[in-house]
């Protein structure tokens, strides 16, 4: 008489059973025999159940790994539920060395958005329990979602055939559940067995998470090698340690330590976040891949440094009579032993800054066919192309800004008529591309060498405050606010803003009377370029 929820557990004689047919493919494996037939002892009903269900699954996945190596099936359950086991064992040996905050916590904790240790604590008994019911019940499907979170986090797919999910999910069940008891037991003081992490993941450092995430999609290799940096930082301040280690509380060390090096060091807090970021994006990468067991670093932050954060400031309209009052831009006189400054780019693009607010490496990088000839005038279009090595910071940063009046007076379009004439190339060819910021950073140093030859010696007004300068101007000349994003390249918080912002690229005339709206009291140029 078969037992309601388990079709292999029988009873006969008040004593229970464990019956399972064997398939007739598989019978010659098995000594011929027909079925397996087991007694289970002087047991209750519920004990019988969860004992036949466990057998159940056992056989299950045995003949699943007979019919694959008959080649009468092509995935293993085995082979699939191996990953679950390594990632248990992983976690029950962080545990057992007290070192786990957290534990498969992960969809609840994902809709609440809270990450204490209290309330970690107080949801582990919960949840084995909610997890020793299923099992024992036979309800698994209420923890699918986890099931297949996790056969995803490892690369994997659930079986095709039901006998063999079925018996994957109660696997993982049981697997999941000796893993929370383990927690329990390891928060109540009790030693719990540890086991030995798989070989294949004990060496496993930051700097192999980082080869995933290097070889995941191309990068440039400025990107590249900061990250590298940024992780070097990370094995000098912990000591590279094993990634199945890593764990919350270690990353807050990390954080710890991370804000105390920039206190010591003299260095802004904001310097120490994009550090925090960087290493935080490397652990999210071995978290996916089933290297660590828990995002390490998510929602952690840097708050104090060792020096105030030197925000940019706009140059005022008295800054920029003292700035352009020099031989370079009353004679034309361009620098002379600098390579960096890139010869008339060194007297064109601070002016293109003060007129359209680019970014520097989007002037920097600007080709001659960037700029084209409409009915108004002269347009510079901002945009990007991986074969030229041109970017830009995010998509609302692709625009086309009409030239300034003021510009074309000095003699903008005679010099880009110019520089055309020799063929489709850089607009400033003479900016030399090397080093670790590209030409934007070339040039950027000769400008700070400048800029303090003319008396301006603060740190907080560079190439890039004239990006301020002109969102300011135009703020205070009442261009709407998505106007000026327009101009500026500013990405818009919403969809309406977005697709708003990429129609006046397309009209970008009409934004001609907004652009000549930058003027600057007192600033008087004389036209001192001549084609040559």
């Amino acid at each position: 008489m078969a037992k309601k929820g388990c079709p292999a557990l029988a009873v006969k004689r008040g004593r229970f059973y464990f019956r399972l047919r064997i398939p007739k493919e598989l019978k010659h494996l098995h000594g011929g025999k027909t079925e397996v037939c087991k007694p289970l002892g002087d047991v209750s009903k519920a004990q019988a159940s969860v004992m036949a269900k466990e057998l159940l699954a056992k056989y299950a996945l045995a003949f699943a790994e007979d019919r694959h190596r008959l080649g009468l099936a092509s995935a293993p359950a085995p082979a699939i539920a191996e990953p679950l086991r390594r990632a248990t064992t992983e976690e029950v040996t962080v545990i057992a060395k007290g070192t786990a905050r957290e534990l498969l916590i992960r969809d609840e904790q994902a809709r609440t958005g809270i990450d204490s240790d209290e309330w970690q604590f107080s949801q582990r008994p919960r949840l084995a329990a909610a997890v020793k019911g299923a099992i024992a019940e036979g309800e698994l499907l209420e923890l699918w979602h986890d099931f297949y979170f996790d056969l995803k986090k490892h690369g994997r797919s659930p079986p095709q055939d039901m006998t063999e999910k079925r018996a994957m999910l109660r696997l993982w069940a049981g697997e999941l559940g000796k893993a929370l008891q383990a927690a329990q037991q390891r928060d109540q003081g009790l030693p719990i067995e540890t086991p030995e992490a798989p070989p294949q993941l004990a060496n496993e450092r930051i700097r192999d998470a980082y080869e995933v995430w290097k070889n995941t999609s191309k990068r440039d290799i400025r990107t590249e090698r900061r990250y590298l940096q940024h992780i070097t930082l990370f094995e000098q301040l912990m000591g590279d340690p094993p990634l199945r280690t890593l764990t919350r509380p270690i990353g807050f060390q990390f954080r710890d330590r991370l804000q105390q090096w920039a206190i010591d060091g003299g260095r802004a807090a904001s310097y120490a976040n994009d550090i925090l970021a960087s290493v935080k994006t490397i652990t999210n990468v071995a978290y996916d891949r089933g290297m660590v067991s828990s995002r390490v670093l998510d929602r952690m932050t840097i708050s104090d440094g060792g020096k105030e954060e030197d925000r940019r400031v706009p140059w005022e309209a008295d800054d920029l009579v003292v700035l352009f009052d020099s031989p370079l831009y009353t004679a034309y006189q361009l620098p002379q032993g600098s390579a960096k400054a890139g010869r008339d780019a060194a007297y064109w693009i601070p002016l293109i800054a003060a007129y359209t607010g680019a970014r520097p490496a989007e002037m920097c990088q600007l080709w001659t066919d960037d700029v084209a000839e409409q009915a108004g005038g002269l347009v510079i279009e901002f945009r990007a192309n991986k074969a030229r090595a041109q970017k830009l910071k995010n998509k609302g940063s692709w625009r086309a800004v009409p030239v300034h009046s003021e510009l074309m007076r000095l003699g903008f379009g005679d010099y880009w008529q110019a520089i055309k004439k020799q063929g489709v190339g850089p607009l400033f060819p003479h900016i030399p591309t090397g080093g670790e910021q590209g030409a934007a950073g070339q040039f950027g140093n000769w400008f700070g060498r400048y800029k303090r030859s003319r008396g301006f010696g603060e740190s907080n007004k560079t190439l890039y405050s004239f990006r301020h300068t002109v969102i300011t101007t135009l703020t205070l000349a009442a261009v709407p606010d998505t106007l000026r994003r327009a101009i500026s390249g500013h990405e818009g918080h919403t969809v309406h803003e977005k697709t708003y912002a990429s129609t006046v690229r397309l009209r970008s005339e009409e934004l001609r009377p907004h652009i000549e709206k930058l003027r600057y009291a007192g600033l008087t140029l004389q036209r001192v370029y001549h084609p040559r």
